[in-house]
């Protein structure tokens, strides 16, 4: 695993932009909050050649980077690498 990011950081399906928007953009806990759970994704996923991950706040210990109200959502990147056997 190299990065893995729970929260809302951008504005997307379920947030869109609409007229006065604008002050909500400001606001770190509606658009653009986010936790780092790399360690957690880490312990769950690394060593393994599939791994399906349930995204909730449980999942994240209740992690809950933004407001309730949103809609969050996981970012990750990972490489994968041949293990020796």
């Amino acid at each position: 695993m190299l990065r893995a990011r729970y929260g809302r950081m951008k504005i997307g399906r379920c947030v869109k932009r609409e007229p006065g928007f604008e002050p909500m953009l400001r606001d770190p806990r509606y658009l653009g909050c986010s936790a780092d759970v790399l360690r957690t994704l880490g312990t769950l996923c690394s060593g393994r050649s599939e791994c399906i991950v349930r995204v909730n706040d449980q999942t994240f210990n209740n992690s809950k980077p933004c407001y309730d109200n949103l809609k969050m959502y996981l970012v990750a990147s990972y490489i994968c690498v041949n293990g020796i056997v």
